[in-house]
């Protein structure tokens, strides 16, 4: 049945910006509740954020995500549809966490083909899994100040004493583990905050694995149930939204008064979230945050079984967790928090909405890349904290201008075209956000904008060699393969049927190839090829090989031309083998997310410093809970799946169902 809009008698109107999978998701849930008018606007020429699968006539390559972390709603749909996981995993397969350990199978090299001993890779990386582990299990009591970083250089002479290998292996693995660390958050040791490395969680199931066509393959199932097509506009980037806490006819001219109740309203916003939002318990077994007494909150919902159109909870192939996250309190203190120059008060500061901010072009974007660091955003402490003294509680004025029709919220197209809605929900990465301070109006109030100005934000890059067949004809003896599978040539590049190959630069000496050539470098002076992490191949396509790289390095990769980045590799390839005989790969392909304007990074991480309720103040509809007017999702908005895609997909169905809620409408909660 459709939900109706009481106080006029017409059908709610909801834009959704973004068609990734919390937008579509967010769609999806919405239909399923009633409400229909729903559009959602993508500002590429294709839908699914940063799930793309490259499909070649030989097989497909993953741009974006790649893996299906646990039995999620997403394995759901994949197991579903078709049987679109990939066979080889089994259903069995063992649960495989995002770890150090299971790269023992990999071969370590050094310049020149020399391979580290398997059992000094081993216990090294066994070593380095303790210290991975005790920072998740320890790391959640300490100090948001306290980095990941601080916590190994305090722990890790004592762990890796008792090691075999020579220091300078050691020195090297822990150099690779650090670049290791960027590939799998984004940010650097340092930038990641040590609490924050408990607070992920990871779904119950069948570990991480691949799906047989591309993830994107999976994701257009989701789109299939979700959206009608003419509910669906691509190519229609979003200029500004507009948007009001009181709903302004199109006879009315008046403002709202800028000195209403909003600041009364704001703080008993604030009393209510740390009033009903208790302190989770934990486990000893998991290290997972548990609230037993929520059952019915829909951010206490258990994930993996669920689906999230529908909201019916089924039984999951995988063992089933009795475990539910909750949000944690968001306490104010008065300790008299300073107003940046965007926080205007009452005493007539002017406003960031009447500011005009220059535009920067894309080149001078990708210019001032060495002055960032993985996309976050470095600001004092003080300036991040969430706690606002009551005399300086502000939130910002209402939208001046009238947005027509009895609606709040007025979406303005880049190419002129106007959307106006009842309600309007943003899933705009938050890389994006950072970038684009002036995207809403008015501004996030002060919760939501340090929230977003203090996550961080990594870039992760994979670059893709391939060969063509016809040359691969010749290179039986010299390129590997993992898999039976594959080509029969690949067989011999890495020694043995492993995954892949890790590359470790001899600790205290400066790489040198003489393909780099382009003289760039990160903010601390590395060399973009040094943190390329992982060495694999693609099960997906034959004739290719692909390297990993994260962090800072990856966003210098972006800036370093194309033809450069794939000598670089190859000379790589033919340096640590210790095999001139490999020839050149035919071409290269590789992922730019910093560079596309609309995501300006790969994923979200807790950066050091940030409060661990980030993720709460990100998701918190405006004005009220009671009222969602303007709402984020997004990976990044996810309390404990942040950086996934089946963390988006749950932050895009909670923000719709707080919409219909506003309407009565419980979505099968």
């Amino acid at each position: 049945m459709e939900t109706t809009d009481e106080s006029d008698g017409r059908s709610p109107k909801v834009v959704i910006v973004g068609a990734g999978y919390a937008g579509v998701a967010a769609a999806g849930v919405l239909r399923a509740g009633g409400i229909t008018d729903v559009t959602v606007l993508e500002a590429q020429g294709r839908p699914g954020g940063r799930v793309q699968t490259l499909q070649l006539e030989d097989g497909h390559l993953e741009i974006g995500a790649q893996f299906l972390h646990g039995q999620n709603e997403i394995y759901a749909i994949a197991e579903r549809e078709n049987n679109l996981l990939d066979d080889e995993e089994g259903e069995e397969a063992e649960i495989l966490p995002d770890t150090v350990l299971q790269y023992h199978e990999y071969d370590f090299y050094t310049p020149g083909g020399h391979l580290v001993d398997g059992h000094v890779v081993l216990e090294n990386l066994r070593a380095l899994e303790e210290l991975n582990n005790k920072a998740r299990s320890e790391g959640v009591a300490s100090d948001v100040m306290v980095s990941l970083g601080d916590f190994f250089r305090d722990r890790y002479t004592d762990v890796m004493s008792t090691t075999p290998g020579e220091d300078w292996v050691k020195g090297s693995m822990l150099k690779w583990f650090e670049s290791w660390a960027k590939m799998d958050s984004g940010g650097t040791v340092d930038e990641q905050s040590l609490p924050g490395t408990g607070k992920y969680a990871y779904v119950p199931g069948s570990g991480v694995q691949e799906t047989k066509t591309g993830m994107e393959e999976v994701f257009k199932c989701l789109l299939r149930e979700s959206l009608p097509p003419e509910n669906l506009l691509l190519n229609k980037p979003v200029k500004k939204i507009h948007w009001t806490e009181k709903a302004v006819d199109s006879a009315e001219s008046e403002t709202v008064d800028e000195n209403s109740s909003k600041r009364e309203r704001t703080k008993e916003l604030y009393k209510e979230v740390d009033e009903n939002w208790s302190k989770p318990e934990r486990t000893k077994e998991s290290g997972l945050e548990l609230d037993k007494d929520s059952s019915d909150d829909e951010r206490t919902k258990v994930f993996a079984g669920t689906n999230f159109i529908s909201g019916e909870t089924k039984p999951s192939a995988g063992d089933q967790a009795d475990a539910a996250v909750t949000g944690l309190s968001i306490h104010m203190e008065k300790s008299g928090a300073t107003i940046d120059e965007n926080d205007a008060d009452d005493s007539g500061m002017e406003s960031s909405a009447s500011k005009t901010t220059p535009e920067t072009s894309d080149d001078e974007k990708t210019e001032d890349f060495k002055e960032r660091t993985d996309g976050v955003v470095k600001i004092p402490p003080e300036q991040i904290i969430l706690e606002i003294s009551d005399d300086k509680l502000r939130t910002n004025p209402p939208a001046s201008k009238k947005l027509g029709d009895g609606f709040r919220v007025r979406v303005e197209c880049e190419d002129g075209e106007i959307f106006h809605a009842d309600h309007v929900i943003v899933t705009s990465s938050i890389g994006f956000l950072k970038d684009n301070e002036d995207f809403l109006n008015p501004p996030l109030p002060s919760l939501h904008r340090r929230a977003v100005n203090s996550m961080g934000f990594g870039n992760v890059a994979k670059v893709f060699l391939i060969w063509d067949q016809e040359e691969s004809t010749g290179l039986q003896s010299v390129l590997p393969c993992m898999d039976d599978v594959m080509a029969e040539w690949q067989r011999q590049v890495l020694g043995s049927d492993v995954w892949g190959a890790v590359f470790l630069w001899p600790d205290g000496k400066k790489p040198q190839l003489k393909s780099a050539v382009t003289p760039i470098t990160t903010s601390t002076g590395r060399q973009w090829f040094e943190d390329v992490s992982l060495w694999e191949l693609p099960s997906s396509l034959d004739t290719c090989i692909s390297a990993w790289i994260g962090g800072e390095a990856a966003t210098v990769m972006e800036a370093v031309p194309e033809s450069e980045v794939k000598d670089v590799l190859y000379e790589m390839l033919v340096l640590f083998l210790n095999k001139p005989s490999i020839p050149p790969p035919t071409r290269v392909i590789r992922s730019t997310w910093h560079s596309n304007p609309y995501t300006r990074g790969a994923y979200s991480f807790l950066a050091t410093g940030a409060p661990l309720e980030l993720h709460d103040a990100l998701s918190q509809p405006l004005p009220a809970k009671e009222d969602p007017v303007l709402q984020l999702a997004g990976e990044a908005c996810s309390k404990h799946y942040y950086s996934t895609a089946h963390g988006a997909l749950d932050s895009g169905s909670l923000a719709a169902r707080a919409v219909l809620r506003h309407y009565g409408k419980p979505a099968h909660e």
